[in-house]
Order: structure tokens, then C-alpha cells, then sequence
């Protein structure tokens, strides 16, 4: 099993988003209607993208074709708004942002761990681990979950 960890620390000003509108409805006004892109959602998807280009995260982008499963195991440390913030929403704005630059589908997931604890910085942060599961965890997983 192959393991990959990734701390992304974010901006003292930069919270997370949690919004359960990752796109937003849009009209020109002559009837025509569209669905754009939350902009706060955008914008965070952008520096988690910048973010985890600088950690070991990125090495699994050279072995991505193999990977026939993953573990993930994400934990969020947030400063502000702690309860009002949905596990969630947390999870799939930054899913999306990590997939692109790793290069794996968030498809492979296979097992998935998620928290959110209250940072004890004046920051908020990531901290990402990636297992690349082989064929006999995935048959391990496959097995505890039909008993």
C-alpha cells in the first residue's frame, strides 16, 4: 500500500467554505437560465488546487492510471463558524479542487474518513492522507462489508 499525506494551510483570512450551493442560477433576463459556479466555492477550489500542487499529494498524479482504489482520510481544522459548518459541504468543494490536480477520479474512493476539529491556530488547515489500496485491501473492504 502506497500512502501519500499533504498538509494545505490556508491564509489567516481564508475560511473554508461550507455552502450547500456549489453553483448558483443565472439569467441574462431575456429568458435564457444557467447554472454558474459559486464564486466563494471557485475561489477556494483555486487555492486548494494551488495548495496541494506543493505537497507529496501531487506524486500519486504519476502512478494514477494504476490506481484501482483509495483510502482517504481528511481531516479539517476550522477557527470560525465550527458548528454552522457542514462536514459535507467541507468534503465536496475540496474533493473536487484535489481530484484535478492529483489526477484520480474521486470515483476510486473506496473508504473514506472525515472530521472536523476546531484549529487551535489562527488558521485554517487541511490535513490530507491518501492510501492507494492494492487488490487484496479492496477485496478486505469488499468482504467486512457483505458481512
Amino acid at each position: 500500500m502506497q500512502e501519500f499525506q499533504g498538509w494545505i494551510r490556508f491564509p489567516d483570512t481564508v475560511a473554508i467554505p461550507s455552502t450547500n450551493q456549489m453553483y448558483l442560477p443565472t439569467s441574462n433576463g431575456r429568458g435564457k437560465s444557467w447554472l454558474r459556479k459559486n464564486p466563494e466555492v471557485a475561489d477556494y477550489q483555486r487555492q486548494v488546487h494551488c495548495l496541494v500542487a506543493m505537497t507529496p499529494l501531487v506524486q500519486i498524479k504519476k502512478i494514477s492510471s494504476l490506481v484501482e482504489a483509495l483510502h482517504l482520510d481528511l481531516t479539517f481544522y476550522l477557527k470560525t463558524h465550527f458548528t454552522n459548518r457542514d462536514l459535507d459541504n467541507l468534503l465536496k468543494s475540496t474533493l473536487d479542487a484535489m481530484v484535478k490536480i492529483i489526477g484520480v477520479d474521486d470515483s476510486k474512493i473506496m473508504d473514506l474518513k472525515c472530521r472536523k476539529l476546531k484549529s487551535k491556530e489562527s488558521f485554517e488547515s487541511i490535513l490530507i492522507k491518501i492510501q492507494v489500496l492494492n487488490h487484496y485491501e479492496v477485496q478486505r473492504l469488499e468482504t467486512a462489508e457483505a458481512l
